[in-house]
């Protein structure tokens, strides 16, 4: 069955067909142009694929349940990836969804644990994540994301200044 979709500018359609393991193109007036994938966790290959977003350039980012985040053209072709190139293997925690932001960056919608840090004149009063089943402290630089949510509390007290958050993976 379908679990996501995303629409491109020219009115291109890409279906994430999760139960089928692959990825259908369909044009603006819904008449079917492509498909791709199949059952796996090779190159190309999904194991209920969840999510999936379109770039500036037209490649396509699909997540699965193998983990991972895949490139391809618009037409389907693998394109390999820091995330999966053969060299270097990034898992995702869960990634159930995919977005790409303004400036071209890859967010996946996952559960992976980041690390906070603040400098200038504020600190870290409280982290959390909306998961209600989490026991995680809220009182740390640290905090595992809720397929992609987070949330920071800044305490700066009443001096004025600058803070800079940075969080890593």
């Amino acid at each position: 069955y379908p679990s996501d979709v995303a629409v491109v500018n020219e009115g291109n359609v890409y279906v994430v067909d999760k139960n089928n393991h692959r990825i259908q193109k369909f044009n603006s007036a819904g008449d079917f142009i492509a498909k791709w994938g199949s059952a796996g966790a090779g190159d190309g290959q999904f194991k209920y694929p969840s999510g999936v977003a379109v770039d500036s350039k037209g490649n396509v980012y699909v997540t699965d349940a193998n983990n991972r985040v895949q490139k391809f053209t618009g037409d389907g072709i693998f394109i390999p990836t820091k995330w999966r190139s053969g060299i270097v293997d990034v898992r995702f925690d869960t990634p159930i969804g995919i977005a790409i932001d303004k400036d071209g960056n890859v967010c996946p919608l996952a559960s992976n644990k980041i690390e906070l840090s603040i400098s200038g004149k504020g600190h870290i009063a409280g982290v959390g994540n909306g998961n209600p089943q989490s026991f995680d402290s809220f009182q740390a630089n640290y905090v595992n994301l809720f397929y992609g949510k987070a949330m920071l509390i800044v305490g700066s007290g009443f001096e004025k200044g600058d803070i800079n958050i940075t969080a890593t993976c």
